[in-house]
C-alpha cells in the first residue's frame, strides 16, 4: 500500500463534525419549540448520520425573530463560516429557524454552501440548491412560505390584541403603579385585567391631586418618599417616574389604552389609540385624566433649561435647599441695593418650603472666593487630589483596554459584513436597493463603533498636568470681576 492509499484511508476514518443552530421565536409557545428540544432533535439526526457534533459550535438565539439576520449568535456563526473556522455540516431543525426573510435567505444559503458547508434540516431536508434548478426553486418557495407565515402571524397577533383591547382586557405586561394583575374567566377563557392595589393606589391619587394643584413632580416624589411609598423595585421615587404617570393618565381613570406606541416605541397620533372606558376600576376621574393630558400636550419641552443662557448671578442654579431640594434663587431689595439667596419655593407654592434662611449675596460670594484662594491656590490640596485621581485612573486602564479590544473586534466583523454585501451586489444575489439599505446601516454602525473607540483611545492617553500654570490662570480669573459670573 502506497502513501496515497494510507492518507485516503486515514481521511475516511476521521469522523465528520457538525455545528448546530437553534432559534426560539418570541411568538411560539415555549413548551413546543424550546432550544433544548431543537438541540436534541439535531443531535438525534447527527447520530443517525454518524456525524459528531462539535460542542464549540452550538449557536443559540433566544427569543429573537427570524425576520432579520441581525441576531448575535447567527452573526457569530456566519463570521466563523466566512473565515473557514467551521465544521463541515450545519444542522438546523428546519429552514424557518435560519430565515424568515426570503430576500436574505436566498443569497445567504448559496454562500454557505459555496463555503463548503452542507446544511441539513431535521424535519424536511432540502438538499443543495446548486444541484439543479428544481432544487433551487423548491428552496426559494420554502423561504417565501416562511416569510408569508411570519407576516400572517404578525397580522393575526395584531388583530387578536386589538380585539382583546376593544373587549376591555389587557394584552399583558406590567400594570401601572397602583394596580395589580387579575385573571378572570370569560367565555371559558382566562382573561387578564387589572384591579386596584390597596397598598399603592393612594399614592397615585395623591400624586394626581397635587399635580392638578400645580405642585411639581419633584415635590410630589419627595412627599411620597416621606410617606414611605416605594417603587415596585423597592427604590425611592424620582421626579421622572412621577412624570411618566402624567404622560399617560388614562389607565389611572379606568381606561385600557392600546396601540399608543408603534413597534419602534414612538408614540402614535392620539387618533390611532384604542381607548376603552371602564375596563377596570378607576383611581382618578376621567375629567382629571383629560385635564392632565391637555396640560402635557401644551407643555413645551426645554432641554437643559436654565443652562441655555448665562446666569446674571454667580451661584444661580448651584445652591440647593437642604430641606426641599429645590434651587436657591435671588431675592432683591433694589431700593437698598441688597441681594439675597433664598429657597425658590418658599413663597411660590401653596405648601412652600419652611426654610427661612436668607444668604447675603455679596458676603457669601466673597467668603467663597476667600475659601478658594485659601485652599485651591495653596500648594498641597490640589496635588493630593490629582494623586488620588491618577490612582483611580490606573484602576480603570484594564477596563478601558478590554472595551477597546471588544470594539476593535466589532469593527472587524462589521467590515466583513460590508465586504460580503459588496460581493452580493457584484454577484446579483440581492436587489440593489436592499443591499444599499443594509450597507448604509452597517456603515453607520461602523462609524459609531469607530467614534466610541476613538473616545476610549483619547481617555487612555493622559497628558501631564501643570498645576502651577493652572493656579496662575485661576488667580487671574478670580481677580477679574466679570469672570466671576461666567
Amino acid at each position: 500500500m502506497d502513501n496515497q492509499d494510507v492518507i485516503e484511508d486515514f481521511i475516511e476514518d476521521v469522523p465528520l463534525t457538525a455545528a448546530i443552530y437553534v432559534r426560539f421565536s418570541p411568538r411560539v409557545k415555549p413548551e413546543n419549540y424550546t432550544l433544548e428540544n431543537q438541540i436534541a432533535m439535531c443531535r438525534e439526526r447527527a447520530k443517525q448520520d454518524n456525524v459528531q457534533i462539535d460542542e464549540n459550535h452550538i449557536y443559540q438565539d433566544h427569543h429573537i425573530s427570524g425576520a432579520t439576520t441581525n441576531r448575535p449568535e447567527f452573526e457569530k456563526m456566519l463570521e466563523k463560516i466566512w473565515t473557514g473556522n467551521f465544521p463541515q455540516i450545519l444542522y438546523v431543525k428546519d429552514d424557518k429557524r435560519l430565515f424568515r426573510n426570503e430576500q436574505e435567505a436566498g443569497w445567504l444559503v448559496s454562500r454557505i454552501w459555496d463555503h463548503g458547508i452542507e446544511i441539513r434540516y431535521c424535519l424536511f431536508d432540502l438538499g443543495d440548491p446548486r444541484q439543479s434548478t428544481t432544487q433551487w426553486f423548491m428552496q426559494r418557495q420554502m423561504h417565501l412560505i416562511a416569510e408569508l407565515e411570519r407576516k400572517h402571524k404578525a397580522d393575526e397577533t395584531f388583530q387578536h390584541q386589538r380585539q382583546n383591547a376593544i373587549a376591555g382586557f389587557s394584552n399583558g405586561g406590567m400594570p401601572p403603579y397602583g394596580y395589580r394583575p387579575q385573571k378572570i374567566k370569560r367565555d371559558n377563557k382566562t382573561r387578564l385585567t387589572w384591579e386596584i392595589d390597596p397598598d399603592t393606589s393612594a399614592a397615585v391619587a395623591y400624586a394626581f391631586q397635587q399635580h392638578l394643584q400645580g405642585v411639581g413632580a419633584k415635590s410630589i416624589a419627595d412627599d411620597l418618599n416621606q410617606m414611605g411609598y416605594r417603587s415596585r423595585r423597592g427604590n425611592k421615587f424620582s421626579k421622572g417616574a412621577i412624570r411618566e404617570w402624567f404622560r399617560n393618565p388614562y389607565p389611572f381613570a379606568g381606561y385600557i389604552v392600546w396601540n399608543r406606541h408603534d413597534k419602534n416605541r414612538h408614540i402614535n397620533p392620539p387618533s390611532e389609540w384604542i381607548k376603552i372606558e371602564d375596563a377596570h376600576p378607576a383611581i382618578i376621574t376621567s375629567s382629571d385624566a383629560e385635564q392632565v393630558q391637555r396640560s402635557q400636550a401644551n407643555k413645551r419641552t426645554a432641554v437643559n433649561k436654565g443652562l441655555s443662557r448665562q446666569s446674571k448671578y454667580l451661584l444661580t442654579g448651584l445652591l440647593k435647599c437642604p430641606e426641599c431640594g429645590h434651587h436657591f434663587v435671588i431675592n432683591s431689595d433694589l431700593r437698598r441695593n441688597q441681594f439675597y439667596y433664598a429657597c425658590g419655593t418658599r413663597n411660590r407654592m401653596k405648601h412652600g418650603c419652611s426654610n427661612k434662611i436668607w444668604i447675603q449675596k455679596q458676603a457669601f460670594e466673597d467668603q467663597l472666593f476667600d475659601q478658594i484662594e485659601g485652599t485651591i491656590l495653596e500648594k498641597g490640596s490640589l496635588e493630593e487630589y490629582v494623586k488620588r485621581c491618577l490612582e483611580d485612573e490606573a484602576g480603570k486602564q484594564q477596563e478601558h483596554q478590554e472595551q477597546i479590544q471588544s470594539l476593535s473586534q466589532q469593527i472587524v466583523a462589521t467590515q466583513h459584513r460590508l465586504e460580503n454585501l459588496v460581493t452580493a451586489l457584484a454577484d446579483n444575489m440581492l436587489p440593489a436597493d436592499i443591499i444599499k439599505q443594509r450597507y448604509l446601516e452597517e456603515e453607520i454602525k461602523k462609524k459609531q463603533l469607530e467614534e466610541r473607540l476613538n473616545e476610549l483611545s483619547l481617555l487612555d492617553s493622559s497628558a501631564p498636568i501643570d498645576l502651577g500654570e493652572f493656579r496662575e490662570l485661576l488667580q487671574e480669573e478670580l481677580e477679574n470681576e466679570d469672570s466671576r459670573k461666567a
